[in-house]
């Protein structure tokens, strides 16, 4: 069984949503902040918690907190027991605003956004599975994540994003969550319900999935676009 006693007072501090005492905890106890162990049963760090706060400054607060950029590199890729990183926690948890921070500040690449977990899942998958539409929709916008079909020429995303290791399709995924589609309106999160690792495999597929295509984002860009750039608005295939 795993043993708490270690990581009580923060582990304390993360489920009752209490982040900056968790924050203060880390600045007082320098020795806790350089092993950063496993603080719950599914073998998440600090960071991994960090993420669950659904805002930025957690995760902020410990990246800056490190003084190597490949200490950095290491905590980031470090897996939990579903074999997922800072990102796939990130993505699950709706958390735009910690993925645009990782991503659109350099601590992942957009090579390692095609990285999967245990089950196969990239964050990407990951997101759509659990209906975080905003973070689907800026990791499918990142180089190197979508491809061109050669038979229509039409944009799609990469392989590794379409289907995990059962080959449930990311389409599938969606609708088996139910979370496909629910609208949102704040920037910095996706609103996310209550979630459960397990629960995607919970729910039956739709009899009918007619549609084969998983989002639309508006890629708006400046007056100096160059001709190489997307297209103002793309369209996500993923054959069922």
């Amino acid at each position: 069984m795993f043993d708490f006693s270690s990581v009580k007072e923060p582990y304390e501090a993360v489920i009752e949503g209490k982040w900056e005492d968790l924050q203060e905890i880390f600045d007082n106890d320098e020795g806790f902040s350089i092993s950063y162990p496993i603080m719950t049963v599914a073998k998440d760090n600090a960071f991994h918690i960090a993420v669950h706060s659904k805002s930025e400054q957690p995760l902020k607060h410990l990246l800056e907190r490190l003084n190597h950029d490949q200490m950095r590199t290491d905590v980031l890729q470090t897996i939990n027991a579903y074999e997922n990183t800072v990102l796939h926690e990130a993505a699950i948890n709706h958390n735009i605003a910690a993925v645009k921070l990782l991503v659109g500040g350099g601590y992942v690449t957009d090579e390692q956004l095609l990285e999967r977990n245990k089950s196969g899942q990239t964050p990407l998958f990951k997101a759509a599975a659990f209906g975080s539409t905003k973070v689907v929709k800026y990791l499918a916008s990142r180089p190197n994540q979508m491809m061109t079909t050669s038979d229509n020429y039409k944009q799609q995303l990469d392989d590794n994003h379409r289907t995990k290791k059962d080959t449930t399709s990311i389409l599938h995924a969606a609708v088996l969550g139910e979370h496909f589609g629910i609208p949102t309106g704040d920037d910095n999160s996706d609103d996310a319900d209550n979630i459960d690792e397990d629960h995607e495999n919970d729910v039956k597929v739709a009899d009918n999935i007619s549609s084969e295509v998983i989002s639309e984002y508006d890629d708006k860009v400046g007056d100096n676009q160059n001709k190489n750039a997307p297209p103002q608005s793309t369209l996500i295939f993923c054959k069922g």
